[in-house]
């Protein structure tokens, strides 16, 4: 039984490390994994913002969000609200690329 392990880091890594290639098997092989999103969310913590392995898990977030053009709206605005919320928790260099990643998803879906 797993998912209890994101509140370390050594979970969240793992985490990580799994959603990034679930991602390229459906990026590159059209693998579906309808849970993606979802586990993708869970894991948008300020807690990951503090991590070493924040960029790693940044730069999925980026490319999974941007990179989907048939993510349905309300998945949009639930993750734009969530990175507004760690944009004003995380450290100030997380709060840049949150603002960032949100505007850039406004151009792109809204």
């Amino acid at each position: 039984s797993g998912g209890g392990g994101t509140n370390n880091h050594g979970g969240s890594l793992a985490a990580i490390l799994s959603l990034h290639g679930l991602f390229v098997l459906m990026l590159d092989h059209g693998l579906e994994y309808p849970q993606f999103y979802d586990s993708l969310y869970r894991l948008l913590h300020p807690r990951v913002l503090y991590t070493k392995h924040r960029t790693r898990f940044l730069r999925l977030l980026s490319k999974s969000l941007l990179s989907n053009s048939m993510l349905p709206a309300y998945a949009v605005a639930s993750f734009c609200k969530r990175l507004c919320r760690l944009a004003l928790a995380g450290p100030p260099s997380g709060g840049l690329f949150a603002v960032a990643l949100v505007s850039n998803l406004l151009r792109k879906h809204g």
